[in-house]
């Protein structure tokens, strides 16, 4: 007799119905017992590295966590897929064909009725970024995008690692990916500033699967991602861009010596972002306090 087939997954028997087309089919299920995830590193953007399981080898965890409809491709996280308003219904079937387009243009056609396959999950997220464009400030869409975008980028670094086959430039859809994470986050903040969105329509703010790092996580990784996103930016521009982001992630550990019950591993790199940042800044001080004095008594 062969050896019995070690599953990672299964399909729930009872049928999710999309809100959107009606197609009724069936959610898979990342099975986490037996030793099957196995946590490493926390890396600086806050994802989780997970070590290959000696029975199931690598699981990437992220890669379930959005619902696609096989039929219309709209997707959400499962705690929003069922709640949309009747006002998104339309938009999201309008738009069933550039979805659907745009998805196969980047990562070619997929069966979602089929297991998940990690080309699969970074599709699911595309898709995901693209329903939450017509979903309502109710389910906190901008950080739902922003979540959805970050970790596409994650899983684009997988794919480049692994997808040997493929044409794709994973190393350019991750720079996508990243940039738009950043204006997603920096755009949640906002909105949360201005009551367009609230934090409290997000279950769980990750970014990863494993740790809610809630709101304090949104203000690291929009620093983070700032200053990834630097390179692009002129000298004076970073500079009072690094101010805000410093003042910001010393917000970060701030919360965390008022609060137990704040996750330690981010409070240590939001300590350590800050003092990379002051380095840089100090090194720019100088030069562009000295040039704002100058124009001043020059005038």
């Amino acid at each position: 007799m062969g050896k019995k087939k070690l599953e990672t997954t299964f399909f729930q028997r009872k049928p999710v119905t999309c809100p959107v087309c009606g197609n009724e089919f069936k959610k898979e299920i990342l099975r986490t017992g037996r030793g099957r995830l196995i946590a490493g590193n926390l890396m600086p953007d806050l994802r989780r590295q997970y070590k290959p399981s000696p029975k199931y080898g690598i699981i990437y965890p992220m890669i379930y966590k959005v619902l696609v409809c096989p039929a219309c491709w709209y997707a959400a996280f499962e705690e929003d897929f069922s709640k949309i308003k009747n006002e998104s219904i339309g938009p999201l079937k309008q738009a069933e064909n550039n979805r659907k387009n745009f998805g196969k243009t980047v990562y070619g056609y997929i069966d979602f009725e089929e297991k998940r396959t990690l080309k699969a999950g970074a599709l699911s997220y595309l898709l995901a970024i693209s329903s939450y464009s017509h979903l309502t400030k109710q389910l906190a869409p901008t950080t739902k995008k922003a979540i959805s975008a970050i970790r596409s980028s994650w899983l684009c670094q997988d794919l480049k690692e692994t997808d040997n086959d493929s044409d794709t430039d994973y190393e350019r859809l991750y720079e996508y990916f990243r940039i738009l994470a950043f204006a997603c986050y920096e755009k949640a903040l906002e909105t949360a500033t201005t009551g367009a969105e609230d934090f409290g329509g997000v279950k769980f703010l990750g970014p990863d699967t494993d740790t809610n790092f809630g709101y304090e996580g949104v203000l690291y990784l929009s620093c983070y991602l700032g200053i990834e996103q630097s390179i692009y930016w002129e000298e004076p521009v970073i500079y009072e861009k690094f101010k805000k982001f410093r003042t910001t992630l010393a917000k970060v550990f701030g919360f965390g010596k008022t609060s137990k019950s704040k996750p330690g591993p981010l409070l240590d790199t939001a300590k350590e972002l800050h003092e990379t940042l002051g380095k840089t800044i100090n090194k720019l001080r100088d030069k562009y306090e000295t040039d704002k004095r100058a124009k001043f008594f020059d005038s």
